[in-house]
């Protein structure tokens, strides 16, 4: 039985009904990333890439999650 953990992403947030985290809850892992920028973030003064992203989702796959994971976004 392999785990599975499901990240939402950013703006996503905003219009994913909140409701519907908790009954994923039940039987998944289940993270909700303001990514830097977006959402209830402060904003940052630097200027915005991809790679800036990238690299945060990145970094808290391997730091906290620690397995492979579904990503939930909009772009």
């Amino acid at each position: 039985d392999q785990a599975c953990y499901f990240i939402f992403l950013g703006q996503f947030l905003q219009f994913f009904p909140q409701n519907n985290i908790p009954v994923l809850a039940e039987k998944y892992k289940v993270y909700a990333m303001d990514l830097l920028g977006f959402g209830w973030s402060e904003k940052a003064l630097i200027e915005y890439e991809p790679s800036i992203w990238k690299d945060q989702v990145a970094d808290f796959i391997r730091d906290v999650v620690q397995d492979k994971a579904v990503l939930v976004g909009n772009r």
